[in-house]
């Protein structure tokens, strides 16, 4: 990734004060796809590695919440 200029920061961060429901959203969402796809090298997939069982366990969790709230929106 590129470095980020003062002006990009600025503009992120008006953003985030502007519509900070929608940020907060958006956040929750970037860190569930981080989970479910973590990126080679990183911190997370090292403690994947070590942890399997409890990755696995958590992902199963999210996946049962994921279609719980799918079904109750479907519902509507």
């Amino acid at each position: 990734m590129g470095k980020t200029s003062k002006a990009q920061l600025k503009a992120t961060r008006n953003y985030e004060e502007r519509n900070p429901l929608k940020t907060t959203l958006d956040t929750a969402i970037r860190q569930g796809r981080r989970l479910a796809n973590p990126q080679k090298g990183s911190k997370l997939e090292q403690a994947i590695k070590e942890n399997p069982d409890k990755y696995q366990e958590a992902i199963l969790n999210l996946a049962d919440m994921y279609g719980e709230k799918a079904r109750e929106i479907k519902g509507k």
